[in-house]
């Protein structure tokens, strides 16, 4: 929507505009809402070193990504298993061919940062895990709300944790602002001229929920790396 609100913007100076997960509306009547996702995937590399068996994970995203990949979801993995190996795969479309060749490859812990239906990936992983009975289970890392899951019970099991972007609160502090004849004007990118807020761990509203029995298991060290993870931009 990020074209058509700066259209908006300009034709109503007058009015205060919110856009979500985008910073690239440079209009000061806009108000970016965006998070620290650099923060999400380094818990998700974090927790998915921890239980990864192969030693090899990926991050299955957009080319647009790649800094999430690079400062986020890689430093972490390195944080809790400075031998593991991290791959990126960037697609277009659907994220099942990537997924399948990274897992035909011993990637055994996969992170989907894409937007939309997950249910093909899920699909990848139950077929690769139905294949290989005498290897360990593949799991899957997701964001919630960016993906539309459709958990079933054959798929929940490889769910292994999921990264929370706590939009819920945002909004509520948005709103709140504008009841108060108020806003968010915090500088989100002061070189391009973006103003709203950015959203992290320190904020509460980013998190990540462990599923999986072997994850819950080292919670208070997955809690400690969001210290960590909490410093990053």
């Amino acid at each position: 929507y990020a074209a058509t609100l700066k259209e908006l913007s300009q034709k109503y100076p007058e009015t205060q505009f919110a856009i979500l997960n985008d910073a690239t509306v440079d209009a000061l009547n806009v108000t970016s809402i965006v998070f620290a996702d650099n923060q999400g995937a380094y818990l998700a590399g974090f927790a998915a070193a921890l239980a990864s068996k192969t030693g090899k994970v990926a991050m299955v995203g957009y080319a647009s990504q790649k800094e999430l990949f690079e400062k986020g979801f890689t430093p972490g993995a390195k944080a809790a298993n400075k031998s593991i190996v991290t791959t990126i795969r960037y697609i277009s479309s659907s994220a099942s061919a990537a997924t399948t060749q990274l897992l035909r490859s011993g990637h055994d812990v996969i992170y989907l940062t894409t937007t939309g239906s997950a249910t093909e990936v899920f699909g990848a992983i139950v077929s690769s895990n139905s294949a290989s009975k005498n290897k360990s289970a593949a799991g899957i890392i997701t964001v919630e709300p960016d993906q539309f899951l459709s958990v079933t019970a054959s798929t929940k099991k490889f769910v292994l944790a999921t990264v929370v972007k706590r939009i819920d609160l945002a909004l509520i502090d948005l709103l709140t602002k504008t009841l108060e004849e108020s806003t968010l004007f915090n500088e989100v990118d002061p070189a391009l001229g973006i103003y709203g807020k950015r959203y992290g761990i320190s904020d509460k509203s980013i998190e990540i929920t462990l599923r999986s029995p072997g994850l819950i298991a080292k919670t208070s060290v997955i809690n400690a790396a969001s210290s960590a993870a909490s410093k990053l931009n």
